[in-house]
C-alpha cells in the first residue's frame, strides 16, 4: 500500500511540474512540415522600441519561418532561401525592405534568430552575424492601432485568404520542417518574455527541451535551452548568478558597509584612538 501510495504521488509530482513547464512557455516543440501544419502565438507588438528571438533547427534549405501581420498592410516574414535567412518586412507606407543573413542554416544544428527595432532602425540577427536598415520616421510605430492578429510559425492555417495578406506570397511558401525553441518577444521596450502557444497543427513536442522537466532559475529568471543544457537568464529579477541565486540589493548594501570607514572602528572605540 505504502508503494502505491508513493508511486502515485511520483506520477502526480512529475505530471505537475509537466503541466508547469507547458505554461511557463519553456517546451521545445517540432513542426512536421505537412501541408496544414503551424503554431500560432499571441502577437508581437515591437512598436518603436522591440525584440523578437527564437532558436530554430531544420535540414530544409527554403522555407517559411514566421509571419506576422497587422491586417492594416505592415507585416513581417522571416523565410530561409537557400540555406539562408531573409526578412523581409513593411511598416504601411507600401515600401518592403530586405535584409539577409546567415549561411548554411540546413545544416540541422540549433541556430539563433532575432529581429530588433530600435528608433528608426530594423536589425536582423542570425548567429550574431547582424544587418540593419534605416526607416523614414513615419513608420516607427508598428502594431499599436491594430486589432487582433498573431504570429504564425512554420506557416499559416488553411483556412487563411491570401487576400487578406499584406504579403500575399506568403500563403503559398514552403512550410517549416524542423524544430522550434526559446521564443521570445520584447513588446514597446518592455522586459522579453516567453510566449505560448495559442493553437497549432502538425506539432510535436520533443522531449530533449532541459529547461521542461526541471527549470534551475530562481527568483523568476528565464530558463534558457542551449546545446550545453539550462541556463538563467536574470534580466530584471534583480538577481544575479549562475541561476539567480544572487540578490543584487545585499550586494549593493553590502559594498556600501564595507566602503564605510565609520563600520571599521572597534565598537567603543573613538576614532583616532588605537
Amino acid at each position: 500500500m505504502a508503494l502505491f501510495l508513493l508511486y502515485a504521488l511520483s506520477v502526480r509530482l512529475h505530471l505537475a511540474i509537466w503541466q508547469w513547464a507547458l505554461v511557463d512557455g519553456q517546451v521545445e516543440f517540432e513542426l512536421e512540415g505537412s501541408g496544414e501544419s503551424y503554431a500560432a502565438f499571441p502577437p508581437w507588438i515591437p512598436c518603436r522600441n522591440g525584440s523578437l528571438t527564437l532558436d530554430f533547427r531544420t535540414k530544409k534549405s527554403s522555407q517559411l519561418l514566421l509571419y506576422l501581420d497587422t491586417g492594416q498592410g505592415e507585416f513581417f516574414q522571416v523565410k530561409l532561401v537557400r540555406k539562408v535567412g531573409m526578412l523581409r518586412w513593411s511598416l504601411g507606407e507600401g515600401a518592403t525592405s530586405v535584409l539577409t543573413a546567415g549561411h548554411d542554416l540546413d545544416d540541422d544544428v540549433w541556430h539563433h534568430a532575432e529581429i530588433r527595432r530600435e528608433g528608426g532602425s530594423t536589425q536582423f540577427v542570425i548567429d550574431n552575424l547582424e544587418r540593419n536598415a534605416a526607416e523614414n520616421e513615419a513608420d516607427l510605430d508598428f502594431g499599436e492601432s491594430a486589432g487582433i492578429f498573431y504570429l504564425y510559425i512554420g506557416g499559416l492555417p488553411l483556412g487563411q485568404s491570401s487576400r487578406e495578406l499584406a504579403n500575399r506570397f506568403t500563403a503559398y511558401e514552403p512550410r517549416f520542417r524542423g524544430s522550434i525553441r526559446n521564443l521570445r518577444y520584447s513588446n514597446c521596450g518592455a522586459l522579453a518574455e516567453n510566449v505560448d502557444i495559442i493553437e497549432s497543427e502538425g506539432l510535436r513536442e520533443t522531449k530533449d527541451d532541459p529547461c521542461k522537466l526541471i527549470n534551475p532559475c530562481l527568483h523568476g529568471g528565464t530558463c534558457v535551452a542551449t546545446d550545453m543544457g539550462a541556463i538563467c537568464d536574470c534580466t530584471g529579477s534583480e538577481h544575479f548568478g549562475q541561476f539567480c541565486e544572487k540578490d543584487e540589493r545585499k550586494m549593493e548594501i553590502a559594498s556600501g558597509m564595507d566602503n564605510n570607514p565609520k563600520l571599521d572602528q572597534p565598537r567603543g572605540q573613538p576614532r583616532g584612538q588605537r
